[in-house]
Protein backbone atom coordinates (compact mmCIF):
# COMPACT_ATOMS: atom_id res chain seq x y z
CA UNK A 1 0.00 0.00 0.00
CA UNK A 2 1.62 3.07 -1.09
CA UNK A 3 1.52 6.36 1.66
CA UNK A 4 0.54 9.73 -0.22
CA UNK A 5 2.53 12.57 1.59
CA UNK A 6 1.14 16.16 1.17
CA UNK A 7 2.29 18.69 2.86
CA UNK A 8 1.14 22.50 1.57
CA UNK A 9 4.14 24.34 3.03
CA UNK A 10 7.36 25.45 1.72
CA UNK A 11 10.20 23.53 2.67
CA UNK A 12 14.19 24.16 2.60
CA UNK A 13 17.04 21.89 3.49
CA UNK A 14 19.44 22.62 6.55
CA UNK A 15 22.33 20.91 8.01
CA UNK A 16 22.45 20.32 12.01
CA UNK A 17 25.31 20.38 14.30
CA UNK A 18 26.25 16.74 13.61
CA UNK A 19 26.13 17.28 9.57
CA UNK A 20 22.74 15.68 8.88
CA UNK A 21 20.66 17.34 6.62
CA UNK A 22 17.13 17.49 6.91
CA UNK A 23 14.21 18.60 4.84
CA UNK A 24 11.71 20.85 6.60
CA UNK A 25 9.40 24.18 6.95
CA UNK A 26 11.49 27.04 8.01
CA UNK A 27 11.08 27.22 12.29
CA UNK A 28 7.78 24.60 12.13
CA UNK A 29 8.70 21.68 14.06
CA UNK A 30 5.09 19.93 13.42
CA UNK A 31 6.57 19.20 10.02
CA UNK A 32 9.76 17.33 12.09
CA UNK A 33 7.08 15.09 13.66
CA UNK A 34 4.82 14.78 10.06
CA UNK A 35 8.14 14.10 8.49
CA UNK A 36 9.05 11.36 11.72
CA UNK A 37 5.44 9.72 11.90
CA UNK A 38 5.98 9.23 7.84
CA UNK A 39 9.05 7.29 7.88
CA UNK A 40 7.20 5.48 10.75
CA UNK A 41 4.37 4.43 8.66
CA UNK A 42 6.49 3.33 5.50
CA UNK A 43 8.42 1.07 7.95
CA UNK A 44 5.35 -0.21 9.26
CA UNK A 45 3.92 -1.02 5.93
CA UNK A 46 6.86 -2.39 4.48
CA UNK A 47 8.37 -5.02 6.83
CA UNK A 48 5.41 -7.16 8.29
CA UNK A 49 7.33 -7.74 12.01
CA UNK A 50 7.70 -4.55 12.61
CA UNK A 51 5.57 -3.36 15.67
CA UNK A 52 4.04 -0.30 17.59
CA UNK A 53 6.44 -0.46 19.94
CA UNK A 54 9.14 -0.27 17.73
CA UNK A 55 7.29 2.62 15.86
CA UNK A 56 6.87 4.81 19.02
CA UNK A 57 11.04 3.85 20.10
CA UNK A 58 11.68 5.06 16.58
CA UNK A 59 9.34 8.38 17.09
CA UNK A 60 11.20 8.72 20.47
CA UNK A 61 14.70 8.31 19.23
CA UNK A 62 14.15 10.66 16.30
CA UNK A 63 12.89 13.37 18.52
CA UNK A 64 15.61 13.12 20.68
CA UNK A 65 17.96 13.73 17.64
CA UNK A 66 16.39 16.80 16.38
CA UNK A 67 16.73 18.02 20.29
CA UNK A 68 19.49 17.16 20.79
CA UNK A 69 21.82 20.51 21.65
CA UNK A 70 19.36 22.54 20.70
CA UNK A 71 21.07 25.27 23.61
CA UNK A 72 24.06 26.43 21.51
CA UNK A 73 24.34 28.26 18.27
CA UNK A 74 23.30 26.47 15.19
CA UNK A 75 24.48 28.09 11.83
CA UNK A 76 22.25 27.11 9.33
CA UNK A 77 23.71 28.54 6.12
CA UNK A 78 27.04 27.83 4.52
CA UNK A 79 27.20 31.62 3.75
CA UNK A 80 27.24 32.92 7.71
CA UNK A 81 30.26 32.97 9.99
CA UNK A 82 31.41 34.48 12.79
CA UNK A 83 28.67 33.99 14.99
CA UNK A 84 29.12 35.96 18.58
CA UNK A 85 26.57 36.20 21.38
CA UNK A 86 27.90 38.65 23.79
CA UNK A 87 26.71 40.16 27.21
CA UNK A 88 28.83 43.80 28.68
CA UNK A 89 31.36 42.99 25.64
CA UNK A 90 32.08 39.55 26.74
CA UNK A 91 32.21 36.81 24.03
CA UNK A 92 32.42 33.92 27.00
CA UNK A 93 29.95 34.79 29.13
CA UNK A 94 26.29 33.33 28.92
CA UNK A 95 24.18 35.41 27.16
CA UNK A 96 21.62 36.55 30.43
CA UNK A 97 19.26 39.14 31.10
CA UNK A 98 18.08 40.29 34.47
CA UNK A 99 14.29 40.50 33.97
CA UNK A 100 13.24 44.19 34.52
CA UNK A 101 16.75 45.15 34.16
CA UNK A 102 18.56 47.24 31.75
CA UNK A 103 20.96 44.39 30.69
CA UNK A 104 21.10 44.04 27.02
CA UNK A 105 23.16 41.73 24.92
CA UNK A 106 24.30 42.00 21.49
CA UNK A 107 24.42 38.77 18.71
CA UNK A 108 26.70 39.64 15.77
CA UNK A 109 27.56 37.89 12.82
CA UNK A 110 29.05 38.24 8.78
CA UNK A 111 27.39 37.20 5.83
CA UNK A 112 29.93 36.45 2.95
CA UNK A 113 29.31 38.86 0.44
CA UNK A 114 29.10 42.69 0.35
CA UNK A 115 25.55 42.85 -0.90
CA UNK A 116 22.63 43.44 1.37
CA UNK A 117 20.44 40.75 2.79
CA UNK A 118 17.45 41.06 4.35
CA UNK A 119 17.71 39.25 7.69
CA UNK A 120 14.15 38.96 10.11
CA UNK A 121 14.41 38.06 13.61
CA UNK A 122 12.43 37.09 16.36
CA UNK A 123 12.59 35.95 19.84
CA UNK A 124 10.62 32.25 21.66
CA UNK A 125 10.04 31.34 25.28
CA UNK A 126 11.33 28.08 25.68
CA UNK A 127 10.53 25.52 28.47
CA UNK A 128 13.81 23.85 30.80
CA UNK A 129 13.88 21.30 28.19
CA UNK A 130 14.35 23.75 25.26
CA UNK A 131 11.33 22.56 23.55
CA UNK A 132 8.68 26.41 22.65
CA UNK A 133 6.52 27.14 25.37
CA UNK A 134 3.12 25.76 24.00
CA UNK A 135 1.37 26.77 27.01
CA UNK A 136 1.81 30.80 26.09
CA UNK A 137 0.82 33.36 23.27
CA UNK A 138 3.93 35.03 21.78
CA UNK A 139 2.41 38.59 23.85
CA UNK A 140 2.66 36.43 27.04
CA UNK A 141 6.88 36.53 26.69
CA UNK A 142 7.44 39.54 24.71
CA UNK A 143 6.79 43.24 23.79
CA UNK A 144 7.25 43.81 20.03
CA UNK A 145 4.64 45.68 17.11
CA UNK A 146 5.59 42.83 14.90
CA UNK A 147 6.04 38.88 14.46
CA UNK A 148 9.34 39.76 12.69
CA UNK A 149 11.91 42.28 12.95
CA UNK A 150 14.51 43.57 10.49
CA UNK A 151 17.91 44.03 11.25
CA UNK A 152 19.05 47.56 10.54
CA UNK A 153 22.31 47.32 11.66
CA UNK A 154 25.03 46.65 9.28
CA UNK A 155 27.69 47.45 7.83
CA UNK A 156 30.03 46.48 4.34
CA UNK A 157 33.28 45.11 5.37
CA UNK A 158 36.19 47.70 4.44
CA UNK A 159 40.08 46.99 3.23
CA UNK A 160 39.95 43.27 3.60
CA UNK A 161 40.57 41.28 0.81
CA UNK A 162 37.21 38.96 1.60
CA UNK A 163 34.13 40.57 1.49
CA UNK A 164 31.73 40.54 4.01
CA UNK A 165 28.83 42.36 5.42
CA UNK A 166 28.55 42.93 9.30
CA UNK A 167 24.84 42.42 11.17
CA UNK A 168 24.36 43.27 14.27
CA UNK A 169 21.35 42.50 17.03
CA UNK A 170 20.99 44.22 20.46
CA UNK A 171 18.27 42.71 22.50
CA UNK A 172 16.34 44.15 24.53
CA UNK A 173 15.40 47.48 22.07
CA UNK A 174 12.61 49.20 20.75
CA UNK A 175 10.85 46.79 18.92
CA UNK A 176 11.69 43.84 21.24
CA UNK A 177 11.37 43.14 24.74
CA UNK A 178 11.35 39.80 26.91
CA UNK A 179 8.58 39.59 29.49
CA UNK A 180 9.38 36.54 31.12
CA UNK A 181 12.05 34.36 32.55
CA UNK A 182 13.25 31.52 31.48
CA UNK A 183 15.31 30.08 27.79
CA UNK A 184 14.77 31.89 24.38
CA UNK A 185 15.53 31.04 21.23
CA UNK A 186 16.34 34.08 18.56
CA UNK A 187 15.84 33.04 15.47
CA UNK A 188 17.82 34.75 12.42
CA UNK A 189 16.01 33.92 8.99
CA UNK A 190 16.71 35.40 5.29
CA UNK A 191 13.51 37.09 3.77
CA UNK A 192 14.11 36.94 -0.42
CA UNK A 193 10.35 38.61 -1.34
CA UNK A 194 8.69 36.74 1.44
CA UNK A 195 10.65 33.49 1.45
CA UNK A 196 11.92 32.88 4.93
CA UNK A 197 15.34 30.40 4.78
CA UNK A 198 16.35 29.95 8.09
CA UNK A 199 19.72 31.49 8.80
CA UNK A 200 20.78 30.97 12.21
CA UNK A 201 19.56 29.97 16.31
CA UNK A 202 21.11 31.94 19.34
CA UNK A 203 19.83 31.13 22.40
CA UNK A 204 20.39 33.32 25.56
CA UNK A 205 18.45 33.60 29.11
CA UNK A 206 16.20 35.56 31.31
CA UNK A 207 16.86 35.50 35.15
CA UNK A 208 14.13 36.40 38.07
CA UNK A 209 16.63 35.46 40.59
CA UNK A 210 14.47 33.84 43.44
CA UNK A 211 16.48 31.36 45.30
CA UNK A 212 20.24 31.49 46.99
CA UNK A 213 22.72 29.03 45.74
CA UNK A 214 25.62 27.82 47.11
CA UNK A 215 28.46 26.23 45.23
CA UNK A 216 31.28 24.30 45.62
CA UNK A 217 34.20 22.75 43.68
CA UNK A 218 36.63 20.03 44.86
CA UNK A 219 38.73 17.18 43.85
CA UNK A 220 38.21 15.33 46.76
CA UNK A 221 35.66 13.33 44.77
CA UNK A 222 33.57 10.27 45.42
CA UNK A 223 36.11 8.17 42.68
CA UNK A 224 39.31 10.03 43.24
CA UNK A 225 41.16 12.52 45.56
CA UNK A 226 43.35 15.04 43.50
CA UNK A 227 43.60 13.00 40.30
CA UNK A 228 41.92 13.29 37.15
CA UNK A 229 38.21 14.77 38.45
CA UNK A 230 36.64 17.97 39.80
CA UNK A 231 33.08 17.58 41.56
CA UNK A 232 30.17 19.77 42.20
CA UNK A 233 28.60 20.45 45.29
CA UNK A 234 25.53 22.31 45.88
CA UNK A 235 22.77 23.62 47.79
CA UNK A 236 19.98 25.51 47.23
CA UNK A 237 17.50 27.56 49.04
CA UNK A 238 13.90 27.36 47.80
CA UNK A 239 11.90 29.38 50.51
CA UNK A 240 11.18 32.25 48.18
CA UNK A 241 9.49 30.09 46.16
CA UNK A 242 5.60 28.33 47.26
CA UNK A 243 6.94 24.53 46.44
CA UNK A 244 4.91 21.60 47.32
CA UNK A 245 6.79 19.10 45.44
CA UNK A 246 10.20 19.64 44.64
CA UNK A 247 11.19 16.92 42.76
CA UNK A 248 8.75 17.78 40.34
CA UNK A 249 8.59 21.83 40.30
CA UNK A 250 12.67 22.38 40.54
CA UNK A 251 15.14 21.38 37.20
CA UNK A 252 18.40 21.91 37.19
CA UNK A 253 21.29 22.19 34.41
CA UNK A 254 24.93 22.21 35.48
CA UNK A 255 27.74 23.38 32.68
CA UNK A 256 31.16 22.72 32.87
CA UNK A 257 33.14 25.99 30.97
CA UNK A 258 29.60 26.67 29.45
CA UNK A 259 29.56 23.18 27.18
CA UNK A 260 26.37 21.83 26.68
CA UNK A 261 27.64 18.04 25.17
CA UNK A 262 28.69 17.44 28.77
CA UNK A 263 25.94 18.96 30.57
CA UNK A 264 23.86 17.43 33.68
CA UNK A 265 20.19 17.29 33.63
CA UNK A 266 18.47 17.51 36.64
CA UNK A 267 20.56 15.16 38.95
CA UNK A 268 18.04 14.48 41.63
CA UNK A 269 19.06 16.13 45.16
CA UNK A 270 20.70 13.87 47.98
CA UNK A 271 18.91 15.39 50.46
CA UNK A 272 15.80 17.86 51.09
CA UNK A 273 15.57 19.51 54.60
CA UNK A 274 12.56 22.32 54.29
CA UNK A 275 13.14 24.42 51.93
CA UNK A 276 16.84 23.57 50.84
CA UNK A 277 17.96 21.19 48.21
CA UNK A 278 21.30 19.45 48.50
CA UNK A 279 23.38 17.96 46.17
CA UNK A 280 26.67 16.52 48.37
CA UNK A 281 27.69 13.10 46.90
CA UNK A 282 26.39 13.10 43.28
CA UNK A 283 28.67 10.87 41.24
CA UNK A 284 26.62 12.32 37.90
CA UNK A 285 28.52 15.53 39.17
CA UNK A 286 31.61 14.50 38.70
CA UNK A 287 33.48 16.00 35.67
CA UNK A 288 36.51 15.17 33.71
CA UNK A 289 38.81 17.73 34.77
CA UNK A 290 40.36 18.39 31.82
CA UNK A 291 43.38 20.24 30.72
CA UNK A 292 43.55 24.64 30.58
CA UNK A 293 42.65 25.66 26.44
CA UNK A 294 45.27 25.64 23.69
CA UNK A 295 44.84 29.11 22.18
CA UNK A 296 45.82 31.38 19.49
CA UNK A 297 45.66 35.02 18.08
CA UNK A 298 46.01 36.49 14.49
CA UNK A 299 46.57 39.90 14.60
CA UNK A 300 47.74 41.06 11.81
CA UNK A 301 48.15 39.31 8.49
CA UNK A 302 52.16 41.08 7.89
CA UNK A 303 53.16 38.77 10.79
CA UNK A 304 52.29 35.98 12.67
CA UNK A 305 51.11 36.25 16.15
CA UNK A 306 50.91 33.71 19.30
CA UNK A 307 51.09 30.10 18.30
CA UNK A 308 51.40 30.91 14.64
CA UNK A 309 53.77 29.34 12.96
CA UNK A 310 53.85 30.83 9.73
CA UNK A 311 51.44 33.29 7.69
CA UNK A 312 51.60 33.52 4.21
CA UNK A 313 49.69 34.70 0.73
CA UNK A 314 48.74 32.48 -1.53
CA UNK A 315 47.63 34.69 -4.33
CA UNK A 316 43.93 34.90 -3.29
CA UNK A 317 43.66 34.09 0.30
CA UNK A 318 46.15 34.57 3.77
CA UNK A 319 46.90 31.28 4.96
CA UNK A 320 47.92 30.46 8.75
CA UNK A 321 49.80 27.43 9.62
CA UNK A 322 49.17 26.86 13.67
CA UNK A 323 52.54 25.26 15.49
CA UNK A 324 51.70 21.69 15.09
CA UNK A 325 50.24 20.52 18.57
CA UNK A 326 50.89 16.91 20.33
CA UNK A 327 48.64 15.36 23.30
CA UNK A 328 49.54 16.79 26.69
CA UNK A 329 50.93 14.53 29.03
CA UNK A 330 50.54 16.78 31.96
CA UNK A 331 48.76 19.47 33.01
CA UNK A 332 49.60 23.35 31.51
CA UNK A 333 49.17 25.78 33.97
CA UNK A 334 48.15 28.85 30.91
CA UNK A 335 45.86 31.66 31.38
CA UNK A 336 43.32 30.55 29.36
CA UNK A 337 39.78 31.34 28.18
CA UNK A 338 37.58 28.82 28.44
CA UNK A 339 37.03 28.68 24.82
CA UNK A 340 36.54 32.40 24.23
CA UNK A 341 36.59 34.12 21.01
CA UNK A 342 37.93 37.94 20.40
CA UNK A 343 37.70 39.68 17.09
CA UNK A 344 40.60 42.23 17.08
CA UNK A 345 43.13 43.43 14.06
CA UNK A 346 46.03 45.82 14.32
CA UNK A 347 45.71 46.24 10.19
CA UNK A 348 43.02 48.70 11.13
CA UNK A 349 40.71 50.61 13.42
CA UNK A 350 37.54 48.81 13.13
CA UNK A 351 37.50 45.39 14.17
CA UNK A 352 33.79 44.63 13.23
CA UNK A 353 33.97 45.60 9.66
CA UNK A 354 37.79 45.86 9.08
CA UNK A 355 38.91 42.58 10.27
CA UNK A 356 40.70 40.31 7.15
CA UNK A 357 39.83 36.41 6.88
CA UNK A 358 42.18 33.95 7.11
CA UNK A 359 42.29 29.94 6.56
CA UNK A 360 43.85 29.05 9.29
CA UNK A 361 45.91 25.19 9.30
CA UNK A 362 45.27 22.89 12.55
CA UNK A 363 47.96 20.16 12.82
CA UNK A 364 47.80 17.73 15.37
CA UNK A 365 50.24 14.74 15.59
CA UNK A 366 49.23 11.57 16.84
CA UNK A 367 48.38 8.10 16.17
CA UNK A 368 44.99 7.59 14.43
CA UNK A 369 42.27 6.89 16.31
CA UNK A 370 40.07 4.21 14.95
CA UNK A 371 37.19 4.14 16.91
CA UNK A 372 36.65 8.05 17.67
CA UNK A 373 36.68 11.10 16.11
CA UNK A 374 38.73 14.58 17.21
CA UNK A 375 36.73 17.79 16.92
CA UNK A 376 37.77 20.95 17.63
CA UNK A 377 35.71 22.77 20.37
CA UNK A 378 35.48 26.52 21.07
CA UNK A 379 32.79 29.13 21.86
CA UNK A 380 33.41 30.02 18.40
CA UNK A 381 32.50 26.53 17.20
CA UNK A 382 29.21 26.38 18.81
CA UNK A 383 30.09 23.59 21.07
CA UNK A 384 28.93 21.78 17.70
CA UNK A 385 30.24 18.17 16.71
CA UNK A 386 29.87 19.07 12.68
CA UNK A 387 32.29 18.26 9.63
CA UNK A 388 32.95 22.07 9.76
CA UNK A 389 35.52 20.99 12.98
CA UNK A 390 36.32 17.75 12.53
CA UNK A 391 39.75 16.79 12.07
CA UNK A 392 40.55 14.41 9.46
CA UNK A 393 43.88 12.12 9.79
CA UNK A 394 46.52 12.44 7.46
CA UNK A 395 48.94 9.09 7.00
CA UNK A 396 51.77 11.10 5.02
CA UNK A 397 52.10 13.11 7.82
CA UNK A 398 51.19 11.28 10.55
CA UNK A 399 48.66 13.45 11.98
CA UNK A 400 44.97 14.84 12.33
CA UNK A 401 44.61 17.98 9.86
CA UNK A 402 42.15 20.59 9.85
CA UNK A 403 41.37 24.00 7.93
CA UNK A 404 39.08 26.79 8.92
CA UNK A 405 37.44 29.84 7.86
CA UNK A 406 38.31 32.56 10.46
CA UNK A 407 38.39 36.05 11.13
CA UNK A 408 41.46 37.85 12.54
CA UNK A 409 42.01 37.42 16.89
CA UNK A 410 41.69 35.56 19.37
CA UNK A 411 41.15 32.52 19.63
CA UNK A 412 40.79 29.73 22.89
CA UNK A 413 40.13 25.91 21.96
CA UNK A 414 40.90 22.27 22.96
CA UNK A 415 40.78 18.69 21.28
CA UNK A 416 37.64 16.92 22.35
CA UNK A 417 37.74 13.09 21.63
CA UNK A 418 34.08 11.88 20.63
CA UNK A 419 33.98 8.27 20.60
CA UNK A 420 31.82 7.08 17.33
CA UNK A 421 28.56 6.03 19.36
CA UNK A 422 28.72 9.22 21.80
CA UNK A 423 27.56 12.85 21.42
CA UNK A 424 29.62 13.79 24.00
CA UNK A 425 33.14 15.01 24.06
CA UNK A 426 36.10 13.62 26.17
CA UNK A 427 39.25 15.42 27.07
CA UNK A 428 41.61 12.52 28.00
CA UNK A 429 43.18 11.39 25.05
CA UNK A 430 44.40 14.46 23.60
CA UNK A 431 44.21 17.06 26.81
CA UNK A 432 44.49 14.98 29.24
CA UNK A 433 42.73 15.33 32.71
CA UNK A 434 44.15 16.76 35.70
CA UNK A 435 43.17 18.20 38.72
CA UNK A 436 43.97 21.60 38.84
CA UNK A 437 42.60 22.77 36.03
CA UNK A 438 40.72 26.18 36.27
CA UNK A 439 37.18 25.07 35.12
CA UNK A 440 34.11 27.16 35.39
CA UNK A 441 30.86 25.50 36.48
CA UNK A 442 27.18 26.97 36.47
CA UNK A 443 23.85 26.03 37.49
CA UNK A 444 20.99 27.44 36.01
CA UNK A 445 18.00 26.19 38.40
CA UNK A 446 14.19 26.38 36.60
CA UNK A 447 11.21 26.37 38.36
CA UNK A 448 7.32 25.74 37.76
CA UNK A 449 4.79 25.39 40.27
CA UNK A 450 1.98 23.02 39.73
CA UNK A 451 -0.89 24.90 37.66
CA UNK A 452 1.97 27.21 36.06
CA UNK A 453 1.32 27.50 32.15
CA UNK A 454 5.79 27.75 31.56
CA UNK A 455 9.10 27.48 33.70
CA UNK A 456 10.88 30.02 35.07
CA UNK A 457 14.33 30.73 35.40
CA UNK A 458 14.85 31.68 38.69
CA UNK A 459 18.33 31.51 39.78
CA UNK A 460 21.65 31.19 37.24
CA UNK A 461 25.45 30.57 39.38
CA UNK A 462 29.11 30.62 38.19
CA UNK A 463 32.07 29.52 40.41
CA UNK A 464 35.19 28.72 39.01
CA UNK A 465 37.86 26.12 40.42
CA UNK A 466 39.54 28.90 42.46
CA UNK A 467 36.27 29.21 44.13
CA UNK A 468 35.61 32.71 43.06
CA UNK A 469 32.26 32.92 42.47
CA UNK A 470 31.70 34.47 39.32
CA UNK A 471 27.90 35.33 39.25
CA UNK A 472 25.13 34.90 41.40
Amino acid sequence: MSIPLIVNIKSVTFQNCYGTKLSLAFGKDKFILIFILYLCAIIYNCMEKVTLRFCIFFIAFSMSIVFLHAQRTQVLKNDINTVIISTGGNSHALPVLRLGSSDQFELTFDQMSNEYHRYLYRIIHLDADFKKSTSLFENDWVETSAEWTVIDDYVESMNTITNYTHYRIRIPNNNVQPLLSGNYKLEVVLDEDGTLTPALNAYFFVVDSKVNTILDVTTNTDIDWNATHQQVRMSIDTRQLNIQVPEEEIRTIILQNHRWDNAIWNPKPDYISGTILEWRHQQSLIFDAGNEYRRFEILSTQYPGMGIDNIRWSGSEYMANLLTAKPRRNYINDQDRNGQIVVRTQDNNDAASQSEYVWVNFSLKMPELKDADIYICGDWTYDCFSPRYRLIYDEFSQAYLKSIFLKTGFYSYLYLTVPHSHNKGFTGPVEGNYFQTENEYTVLTYYRRVGDRYWQLVGLSEISYDKKLLNQ
